[in-house]
């Protein structure tokens, strides 16, 4: 069976080298730091934005390749999606209304519209790894 953990960010972010290669180094944040030390006898598998923003698809598919091996899966997102999603509908209108600053959450159509398409690439991504095996599901 497999564990599908999808997260905003992968546990490891990439970062492009003067010559056009790709490093990951460790992502900071506290669920990567969490989840990455779960003793599991399922096969884990992550699901996040990779850290980068970039449209080349050589980029992409050298981003995903290398992140494969380590069953990591990249939802990559422009600059205006990332922005429009998290910092916007996330970290703007959400995180606000959920802490009890009703007053600065910020309502606008864009960051909702951004957040809907997000939350689709994600559910994609959830759904080309998953099989029927690994899916368990939970009925009332």
């Amino acid at each position: 069976m497999k564990l599908i953990i999808v997260s905003n960010r992968l546990p490891v972010k990439a970062q492009e080298t003067s010559q056009g290669q790709f490093t990951f180094v460790r992502s900071e944040g506290g669920l990567a730091t969490g989840l990455g030390s779960l003793d599991s006898q399922y096969e884990q598998h992550w699901i996040g934005w990779p850290g980068v923003n970039t449209r080349k698809k050589t980029a992409k598919h050298e981003i995903e390749e290398s992140l494969e091996r380590m069953n990591y899966h990249p939802v990559f997102l422009s600059s205006t999606q990332y922005s429009n999603y998290y910092e916007g509908y996330s970290n703007s209108t959400m995180w606000p209304l959920c802490h009890y600053f009703f007053p600065y959450s910020q309502q606008k159509r864009k960051f909702w519209e951004a957040y809907k398409e997000v939350n689709t690439l994600f559910c994609e991504r959830v759904l080309e790894i998953a099989d029927e095996e690994s899916m368990v599901w939970v009925q009332d």
